[in-house]
């Protein structure tokens, strides 16, 4: 290999399980509710996750043969041009895909300085449990055998994060003691929301607050977290279908990026990194294009959930913002509102200055402009009121102002002082009105401050 001048640490390693990855240190109770293989009667092995089919992984050999480096990418890539199938998983298991050691070697003939190192059953079988019981004996059994195979730290360079689950908060806690105790760096789990929770609602916080202390990281590895028997069943799909027999709508929409994404959010959120800075999620073979629409839709959507919700909590889920939450959000609120205020006052000081109108909110409304005889000129009037309506923003020339100019010197009698007036025609500019009709206080004062009219206006326009 070509020297890179640095070696790399792999957040994506994987290792193939053996057959007893879930049976070898289960409880003698449970033993029927494992993950196992299972010969059918037509010769093929297929997963059974207590009486249950793990449907997921239908089609593919797990114990004896896997895809050669590459070809995953080879067959996914002729899926998606809709080229047909091709064989996956034909090539027999390499050492180094079961022996740490041998995967240390390999490791030091690519340059690759660290890994973290993800099981391929055990990240999709959660979804297929029945009950709380089941699941953790199972991760607990799964857990120990992973120790005991790879360790969760094997000289700090393989990291091999164990299983947990937010499925019940004792027996998580139980099991989250267990694997901190036994040195783990990393734990992994599985997207999505916790069992009708927020996975950051303060209702798990004693789980959160054990690994906020031993400073460990999170990781969100690719997998069947249920979003196809959700959603997809709602749009008429198959509830849990082979990876690879997935449609088109399940690959887009229930299948990795928007299981992360919901999974991100939620955390965001909910305030939890402020809760518990030592923490890092790590989201991984997620892909990443959506980051940037996420955070974008982050930005947009964080002030929508009312007073009490947003980045500090959410209502709903018995969020409760953080005092230093709090009061960065009030800051911010401030911070807005005396910005806004100060645009406020500058554009009004501009207006009055060039209209002689003082700002809407501080008119009566019985004060709109008069004249001598106290009714309501048409074709003035309407000017003047959109005028007062734009008070808050700079003045902007009438694009009528030309052609009721024409019409004023036509009837000077009419209209008041002649456009000669350099008074009269400067205000005419700023505020777009004909030549006689100059505001020059509030319109609160007397018409004879007003407007200054010298005959009665036209009913219309002439």
């Amino acid at each position: 290999m070509s020297d890179l001048g640095y070696s790399l640490f792999d957040c994506d390693h994987h290792f193939y399980e053996t057959r007893d990855s879930f049976t070898r240190f289960m409880e003698p109770r449970f033993r029927d509710q494992a993950v196992r293989p299972v010969v059918g009667e037509d010769g093929t092995e297929v997963v059974m996750v207590g009486d249950k089919l793990l449907t997921f992984l239908l089609g593919h050999d797990l114990y004896d043969n896997a895809g050669a480096p590459g070809s995953l990418k080879e067959k996914l890539l002729l899926m998606k041009k809709g080229g047909g199938d091709m064989e996956y998983g034909q090539e027999p298991i390499w050492p180094e895909w079961r022996d740490r050691d041998a995967r240390i070697e390999r490791m030091n003939a690519q340059d690759v300085e660290g890994c973290l190192m993800f099981p391929n059953v055990a990240v999709v079988v959660e979804h297929f449990m029945e009950t709380s019981e089941q699941l953790y004996a199972n991760l607990r059994a799964f857990n120990r055998w992973l120790d005991e195979d790879w360790g969760y730290v094997y000289q700090e360079r393989i990291f091999t994060p164990p299983m947990l689950s937010l499925r019940d908060l004792d027996l998580a806690i139980t099991e989250l003691d267990q694997v901190l105790a036994d040195g783990a760096r990393c734990i992994a789990m599985k997207a999505g929301p916790a069992y009708g929770r927020n996975p950051a609602d303060p209702y798990f916080d004693p789980f959160w607050e054990r690994v906020n202390e031993a400073g460990v990281s999170v990781a969100f590895h690719l997998g069947e977290v249920g979003y196809n028997e959700m959603f997809s069943t709602q749009w008429g799909e198959e509830p849990n279908p082979p990876n690879f027999d997935m449609s088109a709508w399940q690959w887009a929409h229930c299948y990795c990026d928007r299981p992360m994404m919901e999974t991100l959010s939620a955390f965001i959120y909910a305030n939890f990194f402020a809760r518990f800075p030592n923490i890092q999620l790590i989201s991984v073979e997620h892909g990443c294009e959506w980051v940037p629409y996420l955070l974008k839709r982050l930005d947009k959507m964080g002030g929508m959930g009312g007073r009490d919700r947003g980045f500090a909590g959410s209502s709903r889920s018995g969020l409760a913002p953080s005092s230093s939450a709090t009061s960065r959000s009030r800051r911010l609120v401030r911070t807005t509102r005396s910005r806004s205020s100060r645009r406020s006052a500058r554009r009004t000081a501009s207006c009055s200055a060039a209209t002689g109108l003082t700002p809407k909110a501080s008119r009566s409304p019985s004060s709109s402009p008069t004249d001598s005889t106290g009714s309501r000129p048409n074709n003035v009037g309407t000017s003047c009121a959109r005028t007062a309506s734009r008070s808050f923003l700079p003045p902007r020339r009438d694009p009528h102002d030309a052609r009721r100019r024409t019409w004023a010197r036509r009837h000077p009698t009419r209209w008041g002082p002649s456009l000669g007036d350099e008074t009269s025609t400067s205000t005419n500019r700023a505020i777009g009105t004909p030549g006689g009709w100059r505001p020059t206080g509030s319109r609160g004062s007397s018409p004879s401050k007003t407007c200054a009219v010298t005959s009665e206006p036209p009913s219309g326009r002439t």
